[in-house]
């Protein structure tokens, strides 16, 4: 197994938001670029995969569980739903 270098909470969020941006890069190249869209397609699937690495990296930095966090995410986004639902956006 590769030992992997300490690394502090702010600099695993500024990695984190690197990864976004790459998600964010493929997406948008992908729309700009329709003829190439495979290409960027595959590159979504790397910077998403990454992005999804260091999120989990980052929940293991901290002191909860993933499935802490992620139980929260869900009861969150289901609340958003409801209020959008409320405005008239669903």
């Amino acid at each position: 197994m590769i030992k992997e270098p300490k690394i502090s909470l702010e600099m695993r969020a500024l990695i984190v938001l690197y990864e976004l941006g790459d998600v964010a890069r493929a997406l948008v190249y992908g729309l700009r670029f329709p003829s190439e869209s495979n290409a960027h397609r595959a590159e979504l699937k790397l910077a998403v995969a990454d992005l999804y690495m260091m999120v989990r990296k980052l929940i293991s930095d901290l002191p909860w569980s993933e499935e802490e966090i992620r139980q929260l995410g869900e009861q969150r986004l289901r609340q958003k739903y409801e209020e959008f639902e409320k405005r008239g956006w669903v």
